[in-house]
């Protein structure tokens, strides 16, 4: 099934409808927020993810959901304590916008590759696909039944 941003946004808007305790649509991160955020450390948020941010804000898409406040703490304090010279390399020009649960950052470069910053020892994985790939293989997984 063909998909891109708009389509797995207004999919999940549906599902947030028919399951009562599933909050998909949150406040939206305004344009002005992401041109700071990327003016402040100098790098270019994944078009995909800048599409999510600021038409549902920071929601759930197959990954952790963070508060905006959320993640500028944790782009700006992984920036301080992530002195090591492999994960200062990733954080060079990668956005965090979520964790995977035990505390490791997921980072995400412009052209959609993902990381996880280990947080307790100086390393990082790259994850396989990107977010582009992730992206479609979670709308996928929600229109199974449906085709």
């Amino acid at each position: 099934m063909s998909w891109d941003t708009h389509k797995l946004i207004d999919l999940l808007q549906e599902v947030e409808k028919e399951i009562e305790f599933l909050t998909f649509t949150r406040t939206p991160v305004s344009l002005e927020q992401i041109s700071q955020l990327e003016s402040r450390f100098e790098l270019h948020i994944n078009t995909d993810l800048k599409e999510i941010l600021t038409r549902v804000g920071c929601t759930s898409f197959g990954f952790n959901d963070m508060s905006w406040e959320w993640i500028q703490t944790s782009n700006e304090c992984c920036r301080v304590q992530y002195q090591d010279e492999k994960r200062a390399a990733i954080l060079k020009d990668s956005f965090i916008f979520s964790d995977d649960g035990g505390g490791n950052q997921v980072a995400v470069k412009e052209d959609g590759t993902l990381f996880l910053l280990y947080h307790d020892e100086p390393d990082f994985l790259q994850l396989e696909g990107t977010i582009h790939s992730m992206l479609n293989d979670f709308y996928e997984y929600l229109t199974r039944d449906k085709a």
